[in-house]
């Protein structure tokens, strides 16, 4: 049983549970901070000792839609991983037999139709950008071109300063 003790199913409380979930060391600080809100939650509105065993689907998912009904899809599917992420490392411990976030549907989040610009259209823009427009020769319709691409690539004020971007203003 590679050396781990298993606490029998019902003496595992909920606080203990969390809190030996949120120890692991595989877990970055963001992901930490995210499955500590949703345990905060659930252990304050189920109590610190109740019984991990004993929580219901029901129960959890009248805590979770109390805490985060209103929240945007992605904090809601946030939270619901991390809830299935908590029940799944209980289950292989033999703490919890339900699944506590079975009732709690994952939400559709608004996909992001951003498309990446590949590397020859950034090195021809910033080509553009990056040129000189030496003693007033350039065009004017070429002046409102490169105007356009900084306005457009969010570099509104790129090159305008006389010592370049990275003089003061």
């Amino acid at each position: 049983m590679c050396g781990r003790a298993v606490v029998p199913l019902a003496d595992t409380a909920l606080g203990e549970a969390a809190a030996a979930f949120l120890v692991r060391r595989d877990l970055d600080a963001d992901t930490l901070r995210s499955y500590g809100q949703m345990l905060r939650r659930l252990r304050r509105e189920l109590g610190e000792t109740a019984p991990l065993a004993q929580v219901t689907a029901d129960q959890a998912d009248a805590v979770f839609t109390a805490a985060w009904n209103e929240a945007a899809p992605r904090t809601w599917n946030r939270h619901r991983s991390a809830l299935r992420w908590f029940t799944t490392w209980a289950a292989d411990r033999s703490w919890v037999t339900t699944d506590l976030a079975a009732l709690i549907e994952r939400r559709p989040e608004k996909r992001d139709r951003t498309r990446a610009i590949d590397r020859r259209t950034v090195e021809a823009l910033l080509a553009v950008l990056t040129m000189e427009v030496g003693n007033g020769a350039a065009r004017s319709d070429d002046l409102e071109m490169r105007e356009g691409l900084r306005v457009r690539c969010g570099l509104r004020h790129l090159h305008r300063t006389p010592g370049g971007p990275h003089a003061p203003p």
